[in-house]
């Protein structure tokens, strides 16, 4: 079938939730091309004494992606990995087993998605990448930074993990690290908050689903703490905000706030696992029926619709193939 079945995602029980250590098997800068920087070094976070004042940035941010066939030809990228994934790709498809289909964070999606003997490929859509300006989080992530390249346009990491039966490579954008010497990944966000009407606090920052959706992008990139400033906007119609607070977390302290037992963090790594085994399945099938060679690339779309508040995922064959050198 090329629909995937939600009500059996989780029959494919897979190991337990990422709990050993993340493995960092490559990082770089690029520049706004996509070419590696030599030499290049992470950021390093900064401490900042409060309030921390920042610019809203209309700047749209220049997105590059190599090409599937880059990814193939060059075999040894893979180091014995049989998926491969951004971060944000994966985050998509695992958001389908934590939201419901009403929440704010559940939303449609493309992955364009590639085989070749056994190993897959998933990237971003490129029609669903927005022209969404950098706002408040960029601005912030240069202003409690150091040390980055004149000329990165971002700092990646390449990590390794098992999931199911899956081992898993996944690039994941560093926003800054602790330090040079450990390196130990940290992540950057804004959230506003709002003042209460009485006195000089402020209100919690969010809902659950918020303190989910953080959990989600540390578990999958290995994310050491994630370090959130807290905004305080002001007057209307600015484009100016403050930082009032910065709350250090961890992925086990967001998974408390965000409600998530071990038992729900579970069932999403039992829905990504039978999620990635499902496109293997539907590759390999849609390759026997068209009997293509072993060295052929094969193509195809996987959609995520919602409709009537029913959740459902497509595989979308692409007539275009490509014979890949490996």
């Amino acid at each position: 079938m090329n629909t995937f079945n939600f009500s059996s995602a989780n029959a494919q029980n897979c190991a337990s939730p990422i709990t050993t250590p993340v493995s960092v098997v490559g990082e770089y800068a690029v520049d706004k091309d996509g070419f590696p920087i030599e030499g290049a070094q992470a950021p390093v976070y900064l401490k900042k004494n409060l309030p921390i004042a920042l610019e809203f940035s209309h700047k749209v941010p220049f997105l590059t992606y190599p090409s599937m066939n880059d990814f193939f030809e060059i075999a040894d990228v893979w180091e014995g990995s049989t998926v491969f994934a951004g971060r944000s790709t994966l985050r998509n498809l695992a958001r389908c087993f934590l939201f419901p289909a009403d929440d704010y964070y559940c939303r449609e999606f493309t992955i364009d998605a590639g085989y070749l003997r056994g190993k897959l490929l998933l990237q971003r859509h490129m029609e669903d990448i927005s022209d969404q300006k950098e706002g408040y989080g960029a601005v912030f992530e240069r202003t409690v930074t150091a040390g980055a390249h004149p000329e990165a346009h971002s700092y990646n990491q390449f990590v390794t993990y098992p999931v199911g039966e899956h081992n898993l490579m996944v690039r994941c954008d560093v926003d800054c690290v602790t330090d040079l010497k450990s390196k130990r990944p940290l992540g950057l966000t804004t959230k506003k908050v709002k003042r209460m009407k009485k006195g000089t606090g402020y209100y919690p920052m969010g809902p659950p689903s918020y303190f989910q959706e953080q959990w989600l992008q540390m578990v999958l990139s290995g994310t050491y703490m994630l370090i959130i400033g807290e905004r305080d906007e002001g007057a209307v119609n600015t484009d100016r905000a403050n930082i009032v607070k910065l709350s250090t977390h961890s992925a086990a302290t967001l998974a408390t706030q965000g409600d998530l037992s071990s038992a729900r963090q579970q069932e999403v790594f039992d829905g990504l696992n039978a999620a990635l085994s499902w496109i293997k399945k539907c590759f390999e099938r849609n390759m026997a029926s068209k009997r293509e060679a072993a060295d052929t690339l094969s193509q195809a779309q996987i959609r995520f619709t919602i409709a009537g508040g029913i959740k459902q995922l497509v595989f979308v064959p692409l007539a275009k193939t490509q014979h890949v050198e490996m």
